[in-house]
């Protein structure tokens, strides 16, 4: 069965130029995520990947996962610049996994490709303060022509990390909500998978993964704040239906 993402909001503080999300600036209320969550729990999902927007900007985020971790396995993605409560950073520790985008360690390349509230600097120390809770942690970056030159900077970072980091490469993703400009930084498959290959050899310790655009179609359903289900494809979302009337066991990509 592919992933799930459910997203916990729409709201961001950061204006990634290759960003594909849905963006209505504006959270759900806990009341309608529980509505979502319990609909989720009865189906056969082994992981939920809570998703935004930035979804620690939603505090009902805490709750759902304290609510439904015990239901399925729950991972979150975020950028990385929100720092957390000591009390959410133990209702985060409930997480089977938290992934933290980090594009560069270039704080100039960051703001190129991430505009906002972008700052290397907080989003490094979030990440160690992390690390230091035991967290499952991985690496999420997304591949550009504006930051592939910086990428073994940022490797020398994660392999200075313990214990090692997964990192993941992602393939920049378009559809209709990415920006002109971002459309013209893609890289090739190829030409990313090189890169991997060469860096994977100098730095053993990390395990490196390389997603491309068709793979991460093929491999994700998304469940929005309102309950609506969709899968993206290389130029849009297609609309599957309501959260109400789908089976997700029953669900296969053609």
């Amino acid at each position: 069965m592919p992933r799930v993402c459910w997203y916990m909001t729409e709201k961001c503080n950061l204006n990634c130029t290759y960003c594909f999300a849905f963006k209505r600036n504006k959270h759900p209320s806990y009341k309608q995520l529980k509505k979502i969550g319990e609909i989720l729990s009865k189906q056969r999902i082994n992981e939920i990947n809570l998703i935004g927007g930035e979804p620690l900007l939603n505090f009902a985020t805490y709750s759902v996962i304290e609510d439904f971790h015990e239901k399925f396995n729950i991972s979150l993605s975020t950028n990385g610049t929100i720092t957390p409560s000591l009390k959410g950073i133990g209702i985060l520790k409930k997480l089977s996994r938290l992934c933290i985008s980090v594009d560069t360690i270039s704080h100039d390349v960051g703001m190129l490709m991430r505009g906002g509230n972008y700052a290397i600097n907080d989003i490094l120390n979030n990440l160690e303060r992390y690390l230091n809770t035991g967290l499952c942690i991985e690496i999420n970056t997304v591949v550009t022509t504006k930051n592939f030159q910086h990428l073994r900077d940022l490797a020398n970072y994660i392999s200075s990390q313990c214990p090692p980091l997964k990192w993941r490469l992602f393939q920049v993703t378009f559809n209709e909500n990415v920006s002109i400009e971002a459309s013209s930084w893609a890289i090739s498959i190829s030409k990313l998978k090189s890169l991997a290959s060469e860096l994977q050899n100098d730095y053993k310790s990390i395990d490196i993964q390389v997603y491309s655009s068709e793979r991460l179609n093929n491999q994700y359903i998304i469940v929005n704040c309102y309950g609506d289900i969709f899968i993206p494809s290389l130029n849009n979302y297609q609309k599957l239906g309501h959260i109400s009337d789908f089976n997700f066991a029953d669900y296969q990509r053609q």
